[in-house]
């Protein structure tokens, strides 16, 4: 079987985007009286916001709180995109590397579309991939070509 494509996620595998948005998010949950400790780092890995809280806090956050603290991080990523946009280690050679051996890179993600492009933007590697699919999809996406990059 020869390989034609690759597909990555984005946060921890493109961008070192978890430690920024824990350290963030630390910062916000402590204007609630709430603090993060180092080993909850693990948990929210791979989380949306939302759902980590709900997870960790949900006997100490009310919904309403967890929905703005949400929102403020989110807010937060928009504004200090550069701060979530550090690439992992080692990924531009070999994002260069498979695009050398003309097979087509992708990119599959929760992470909102519009972060995923700019940072791509940020870091120089927009130009790779040929496909960029994301969590917040409308219900026709498959019969949609707008989730292409171009």
């Amino acid at each position: 079987m020869t390989t034609k494509a690759v597909i990555f996620d984005f946060d921890g595998i493109i961008v070192d985007s978890e430690r920024v948005k824990f350290k963030r998010l630390s910062l916000l949950l402590k204007t609630y009286n709430v603090i993060l400790k180092k080993n909850d780092f693990r948990a929210m890995i791979g989380k949306k916001t939302g759902a980590f809280l709900k997870q960790k806090f949900s006997s100490s956050l009310s919904s309403k709180e967890m929905a703005a603290i949400s929102r403020a991080r989110r807010k937060d990523q928009t504004k200090n995109i550069r701060l979530y946009s550090r690439p992992i280690t080692g990924v531009k050679r070999f994002i260069g590397f498979l695009h050398q051996k003309k097979l087509l890179i992708c990119i599959a993600t929760g992470t909102k579309r519009s972060i995923v492009k700019k940072t791509l933007q940020i870091i120089q590697l927009q130009k790779y991939f040929g496909a960029i699919v994301t969590g917040l999809l409308s219900r026709n996406w498959l019969t949609s070509r707008n989730w292409f990059t171009g």
